[in-house]
């Protein structure tokens, strides 16, 4: 019996608790908070939301639940796989508790409220929220390091020798991908692409390694045509005004070329960087969001279909071969989905979002 025979059955049960789509759809037309915490309390999210809610009767009770059940499920998913796939799923999973640091250390940097901080994490790492909770309040990088050190964090190590290279850099984005850079050439550099179940993550990875790069060569685009347009409403020419910060050097081993992010990073404006998507697995995407793109201006809006085309790649590998690490990958991506998802209606209905507008924000719905 291989390592897969029965891991996989074991993790097909558990996406069997996964939220069909009706339900989904029940809950995003619910009227109020209320009600979508009675809808899921016939679901997988019961004992969370029952735990969360003793605790604290504060609004953000139920976005604790949904922490708390994204973490137990994923890390229960580590504790039952065999040694080999374990090693794929944690190295899956390693890449969330460098983008919560990252995430961290942005929040903290803009001086924002630990708490604000805090909820913009995606605790599917092997960090449990409430230390990403008190990460968030720390005052610095540094302290961020002597923390993560006490703890005996996998990405200790990691996020003090990137600190150290990035030390004295022009940009605090520096951090950010020597972090990332580190994480996927170490990834990298122990899978075989050759091997079935390994190739599975290599694809996956380049893909997130595609994505980082776009988007920093698409904030280049945005920052060089934001600088122009103030020059341009200051009487300045646009060659006066400051120059933008130049495009990052690549992180290795994506499908893009330093020419094509080059060509997105110099473009004219944000649109015509984003015209270089075309033909690319972020074109479609592209134009599903370009609607949101052209009404609000802000990367923000078209970055989120960015990222669902790594969302829905993950997902789509639980359709691979039933005893394969396409399971048990597929899951991490799933369940990652539907806590978005979940987090998202959730957030919605706390603003008064209509449900049209809340179904617009969903991600592999």
């Amino acid at each position: 019996m291989s390592d897969y025979d029965y891991l996989n059955a074991r993790v097909r049960a558990m996406a069997s608790r996964l939220l069909p789509r009706g339900l989904i759809e029940q809950i995003v037309s619910a009227e109020g908070e209320e009600i979508f915490v009675d809808l899921l309390m016939d679901s997988d999210y019961a004992d969370s939301l029952s735990e969360a809610l003793a605790s604290s009767r504060e609004r953000g009770a139920a976005e604790t639940a949904l922490k708390l059940n994204l973490f137990g499920r994923l890390q229960k998913l580590r504790t039952i796989a065999p040694e080999g796939p374990r090693r794929l799923i944690e190295a899956q999973l390693g890449l969330w508790d460098l983008n919560n640091a990252i995430a961290i250390a942005r929040g903290i940097r803009r001086r924002a409220p630990a708490a604000e901080i805090a909820r913009a994490t995606v605790p599917a790492g092997t960090i449990h929220p409430t230390r990403l909770a008190l990460l968030a309040e720390e005052t610095d990088e540094r302290a961020m390091y002597d923390t993560l050190s006490t703890w005996g964090a996998a990405i200790a190590a990691a996020f003090g020798e990137a600190l150290g290279r990035a030390e004295g850099a022009a940009h605090p984005s520096d951090l950010e991908r020597e972090l990332l850079a580190g994480y996927f050439a170490r990834t990298l550099d122990d899978l075989d692409p050759d091997d079935p179940d390994e190739g599975l993550l290599v694809g996956q990875l380049r893909l997130q390694i595609d994505l980082a790069n776009v988007v920093a060569a698409l904030k280049c685009a945005d920052a060089r045509s934001r600088g122009a347009a103030a020059a341009s409403a200051s009487g300045a020419s646009a060659s006066a005004a400051a120059p933008a910060a130049p495009l990052p050097a690549p992180i290795p081993g994506g499908g893009f070329s330093s020419r094509a992010l080059e060509r997105i990073a110099l473009a004219r404006d944000l649109l015509g960087a984003l015209e270089h998507l075309d033909g690319t697995a972020f074109g479609a995407p592209v134009q599903r969001g370009l609607l949101y793109f052209v009404q609000s201006g802000r990367l923000g809006s078209i970055e989120r279909f960015l990222e669902g085309v790594v969302l829905e790649a993950g997902a789509a590998l639980s359709r691979r071969d039933r005893l394969s690490a396409g399971v048990p990958l597929g899951y991490v991506w799933r369940k990652i989905g539907e806590f978005l998802n979940l987090r998202a209606i959730l957030r919605g209905k706390r603003y008064g979002m209509p449900a049209a507008a809340i179904r617009e924000t969903l991600v592999l719905a």
